[in-house]
């Protein structure tokens, strides 16, 4: 009964796929996935940029309200050797305020010690891999450390920060030093 139908006539249609079939359908597979691929590494690789570029703006808008809430000056910290974003609460300012908008003359201090008596961290945020600082512009630098205080009274010194992926894309943060406001671009 083997190659007959149920009426006694030879099977003519065939009844599986030829290898020749089953190797052309995983080429078409491969030249598929091969294609989707580098389209999906790329969302992934630019998601997290944008992580990473939400990350430090939130940081920077936490760090002034923070300055503000608590009358203390608060500092954060961008590190591009170890990838990361730090503030730290400063002991309170002793010194005589100008009378335009309660601000001190200058700086408010050299070089933030996250060690010093007095400071205490408030959040450590590492950027996601490969991720980085690439540059920062308009801040003091201590070795790849880049710093900006905010006061009291919500300002800083304006700065910009460009944050770098592995495979070149950039985007760059501006933060405005009297109302704090970021904007974003690419560079």
């Amino acid at each position: 009964m083997t190659g007959h139908s149920g009426h006694g006539q030879p099977n003519i249609g065939r009844q599986a796929f030829t290898l020749i079939e089953i190797l052309l359908v995983i080429l078409v597979i491969g030249i598929v996935v091969g294609a989707i691929l580098p389209m999906a590494m790329d969302s992934v690789e630019g998601a997290r940029l944008r992580a990473a570029t939400r990350e430090v703006v939130a940081l920077n808008k936490y760090a002034r309200s923070r300055a503000m809430l608590d009358r203390r000056p608060v500092a954060i910290l961008y590190d591009r050797d170890l990838g990361v974003v730090e503030l730290i609460q400063l002991p309170p300012l002793e010194m005589e305020m100008s009378a335009f908008l309660d601000t001190p003359s200058g700086r408010l201090l050299d070089d933030p010690d996250p060690h010093a008596e007095g400071t205490t961290t408030i959040r450590r945020r590492e950027l996601p891999n490969f991720i980085t600082v690439h540059a920062v512009d308009g801040l003091e630098r201590v070795d790849q450390t880049w710093y900006a205080v905010y006061q009291s009274n919500g300002m800083t010194d304006p700065h910009s920060v460009t944050l770098r992926d592995n495979r070149g894309d950039t985007t760059r943060l501006k933060i405005n030093g009297i109302t704090g406001d970021v904007t974003l671009g690419t560079r």
